[in-house]
């Protein structure tokens, strides 16, 4: 929970309490990422599937994406690191990505709840950027001057692998049906 405020109040407490090297990435998937990412995912449900068999399929769709595309993504994000000057490994960038996504997951939940307030999904996708790009120095150790296009190809990489997936799984799930 101190993680999870930590996001929004000061980010650089929240990269030390996810640096934490006594704490696994996969611990902290588990425990701080795999709840934002239901929560997300039933978002999207809400905004763009409604209730029903078609809520269900983005709900599915949406959750197996992300579930895939953060580690993967984190190990593509890992093995051009040194290309950056950063010395991070594939735990500490998935944390990092991890705690990065909070705004854009929570973003989806309010954007569900109240459909006028859509373009939420937008803004937590930019904070979610400025929070991963903040974190690039105290987790991953990439200098200043290269953070920018760091962050930039990496969110790239993200982004592109969790829309793919989504649309893998979206036509995957209404042809199995």
């Amino acid at each position: 929970m101190l993680v999870f405020l930590a996001v929004f109040s000061r980010p650089a407490r929240a990269f030390a309490l996810a640096g934490d090297p006594g704490m696994q990435a996969n611990r902290f998937f588990v425990l701080y990422g795999m709840p934002l990412l239901l929560a997300g995912s039933a978002g999207r449900m809400l905004l763009l599937g409604g209730e029903g068999p078609p809520g269900l399929f983005v709900f599915l769709s949406n959750l197996l994406a992300f579930v895939i595309a953060l580690p993967a993504g984190s190990w593509m994000i890992a093995r051009m690191a040194p290309s950056f000057g950063s010395r991070a490994g594939r735990e500490e960038v998935f944390k990092l990505v991890v705690l990065s996504m909070t705004p854009f997951l929570l973003a989806q939940v309010v954007a569900g709840l109240f459909p006028a307030l859509s373009w939420l999904g937008y803004a937590g996708l930019a904070w979610a950027l400025i929070v991963y790009w903040q974190g690039l120095g105290p987790m991953a150790g990439t200098p200043r001057p290269k953070a920018t296009g760091f962050a930039l190809v990496s969110f790239f990489i993200l982004l592109g692998l969790s829309w793919i997936l989504q649309l893998f799984f979206a036509g995957f799930i209404i042809f199995a049906t």
